[in-house]
């Protein structure tokens, strides 16, 4: 790659602006190009053999607090999260989508952006209800899901424990829990 681009702009951080580069195999990796105003993001798949594949392009990124970075949601997708959002990036159709629901696996969906109710949770593309949470809380197994409930009261948060839902009972079941730093994982008993 003979131009690599400018870098996105870090709001209020003494750390540099780090160029995250995601690699697919041992010969392709991707990599976000950033025009000279670092509002607009051109994802390549580059080949160490010099060739390099235009994915698609994300517009209109606004300054943010963090670096960039690819990642991989529950269901085993690439994703680029930046300033304006999460986006899916298919090498296969070489397309760029926002993410609206995050893939948690398992067939378990969760709306990505916070709305004023919470995030929209969906089982099987149904949904199955909405909840007060963090996604960094929340946890899926084959036949449930578990996130950490809170109740909002306009800034307000306060926790509720955590709500589970398994797709025998096709309900929610409430757990008493003072705080919840994290939730691990599941027990099979």
């Amino acid at each position: 790659m003979s131009d690599a681009g400018f870098g996105e702009e870090i709001i209020n951080s003494k750390k540099k602006s780090e160029i995250p580069v995601y690699w697919l195999d041992k010969d392709n990796f991707l990599f976000p190009y950033y025009n000279v105003s670092k509002n607009e993001a051109t994802i390549f798949k580059v080949n160490v053999n010099k060739t390099q594949t235009k994915i698609g392009v994300i517009k209109d990124i606004p300054k943010s607090h963090f670096n960039s970075y690819f990642a991989k949601d529950g269901d085993g997708n690439i994703e680029y999260v930046c300033g304006k959002g999460k986006f899916y990036v298919d090498i296969k159709k070489l397309s760029i989508t926002e993410v609206l629901f995050e893939h948690e696996g398992s067939g378990f969906d969760v709306e990505w952006k916070n709305q004023t109710y919470g995030h929209a949770i969906k089982y099987n593309k149904t949904d199955i209800g909405k909840y007060q949470c963090e996604m960094k809380n929340i946890r899926t197994c084959k036949y449930a899901i578990a996130v950490d409930n809170k109740l909002k009261i306009g800034e307000e948060v306060y926790p509720q424990g955590i709500a589970v839902w398994n797709n025998i009972t096709k309900k929610w079941k409430s757990i008493d829990a003072d705080e919840v730093a994290a939730i691990a994982g599941w027990i099979v008993e």
